[in-house]
Formats: C-alpha cells, structure tokens, sequence
C-alpha cells in the first residue's frame, strides 16, 4: 500500500472518530492520535486532504449536529442539544450557531421540520430559498410504509466520496463501481451481497462539496485496509426502514421521510449513522435507514 493510500486511511479514521464521538470532549490531539500522527503532520495533511483544517471542520460537524437535533429532536432543550454537540459551555454554542447560520438556536428552533429544508445558511433570515430547488414529496405513509426494525452492526469496507448527494457528478456511483471491481477481487460472494451508502450529512445544511458518503460493502474481520478501500464499524441498533424503488427521487424521499414521518411518528430522532441498504446491489430498491432513539 503506498503512502497517499495509508494517510488517506488515517485520516479517514480521525474523521469517522469525530463523527462517532460528537458530545465528548475532543481536540486536535485526540484527532491526531487517532490517525497516529503528529499533530504538524496530521493538520498539513487533513487541510491537504480536506480543503479545511481539523478545528474548521470539528467546529463544523458539531454546529451541524446541533441543527439537525434542534429540528428533529424538539423534546429535546437547547442546553442538551449544545451538551450533546460537545459544547462545554451555553453561551458559547449560541455565539458559535449564530455566527453559523445568523439565527440563535432558540429562533432555529421554532423552524418547522417542512420548512427545514427551505432554509439556507447564507441567506438573511428575512429570505427562504429553497436551495436544493426540490420540493417535498406529497405522498404519505399509507402510499411508502416504514417499518421499525433492529438493524445489525456491521464491519464495512468503503470507498469515501465527497461530494453533492444528487450524484450528478457520477461520483457516488463511480465509488460504488471501484467497491465493486474490489470485492471481485477479494472473491467476495455477488449472491447475497449486500451495499451500504452511508450519508451522515444533510445537504441542507453542508455545503455540497463537503458532503460525505461512504460506499461499502460488509466484510469479514480477517480483510484489512489497502489502496482501494478503507475499513471501520458501525453500531447496530434501532432503526426506522422505508424501501423505496430505484427510479424514485432519492433526496426528496430522505426529506419526506425525516421532515414529515418522523415528526409525526412519536420516535425520536437518533445519534447513529443513517446509511442506505441495497441487499440487491446498488441497482437494487433502496432502503433508507434512519436511526431512532434513545
């Protein structure tokens, strides 16, 4: 494995750290031991990597958590939402969302969860634009059925690909492909192989090239990290699962699923990955799995 490879692993390993460990307390060394580099090291190569550097993008991922919860996990209070968000200290979260997104947590708040998705960043708060120009599906859950269902953890080998989520670019799909060839060369079983799109961020709120999705595939522990593919785990648990057909429109269905069927489902919104589950492949139907609490 060559060393672009090998950083590439290590600092996807930082990321995915960060992501999994959002209320605890965290800082550049914590990161840096993570990816088993120096602290000099481990900032050159993450805004390298990245187009950030590691404060810019903890400090990113933790307001967006917040955002997320603030919509749809209302039961809960802005300080929990701020504890939850790895936020020592009420004040400085509020200044911190409010040089974010120039609303105090407590007016994002009130945003309702069909409005969430009209909201932009970079708009003043008299303005709603619709910044992914789609609007929400009118269906209802007679017409796509959700099903509660204990979903297993999983060990994964992945392809990262950052990017906008629509797949215009044909970025997600290229990953996919590059799993794909990989596995046949691991002589991976193709009968009852299964593919995971995992997607932690909401394009609502990230911007499109920071947008990260994770194509992968379970695998056996004994297969290690290599110049294709990087290796991590994630947790199993609860989770709310609609199935939806391929040719349906996969971004306004995540929003239908998040802004209209939860809110009004009396779950509650949970901290774990949301990924989508093709056990068909990934020109299969779809399974989008939204993780609920506690």
């Amino acid at each position: 494995m060559d060393i672009a490879a090998s950083q590439r692993h290590r600092l996807n390993r930082a990321v995915n750290f960060a992501f999994s460990n959002l209320s605890e307390p965290m800082d550049l060394r914590d990161l840096a031991d993570t990816a088993c580099l120096s602290k000099f090291h481990f900032c050159r190569a993450f805004k390298s990597h990245f187009k950030e550097t590691p404060f810019e993008f903890l400090w990113r991922i933790r307001i967006e958590n917040a955002a997320r919860r603030l919509i749809f996990a209302k039961e809960k209070s802005i300080t929990e939402v701020s504890i939850e968000s790895g936020f020592s200290c009420l004040q400085s979260f509020s200044q911190a969302f409010h040089r974010k997104y120039q609303l105090s947590p407590r007016r994002f708040k009130q945003i309702d969860t069909l409005d969430f998705h009209l909201f932009s960043p970079s708009a003043p708060q008299s303005e709603v634009i619709n910044r992914l120009n789609i609007a929400l599906p009118a269906f209802g859950p007679r017409d796509l059925p959700v099903r509660i269902e204990k979903r297993p953890g999983y060990n994964l080998a992945y392809v990262r690909h950052y990017g906008s989520y629509g797949d215009l670019d044909g970025g997600i799909s290229g990953a996919f492909r590059r799993l794909e060839i990989w596995a046949r060369t691991k002589n991976l079983s193709f009968e009852r192989r299964e593919w995971i799109g995992l997607c932690p961020d909401s394009p609502t709120l990230t911007p499109p090239h920071l947008c990260m999705y994770d194509a992968a595939t379970p695998v056996p522990e004994h297969l290690t990290e290599d110049a294709t593919v990087s290796i991590r785990k994630i947790p199993g648990g609860t989770y709310a699962v609609l199935e939806v057909p391929r040719n349906l429109r996969l971004l306004n269905t995540w929003q239908w699923f998040v802004s209209v069927w939860l809110p009004h489902s009396g779950r509650t919104y949970g901290q774990r990955p949301c990924y989508e589950y093709m056990p068909g492949g990934p020109e299969s139907s779809i399974h989008l799995c939204q993780p609920i609490g506690p």
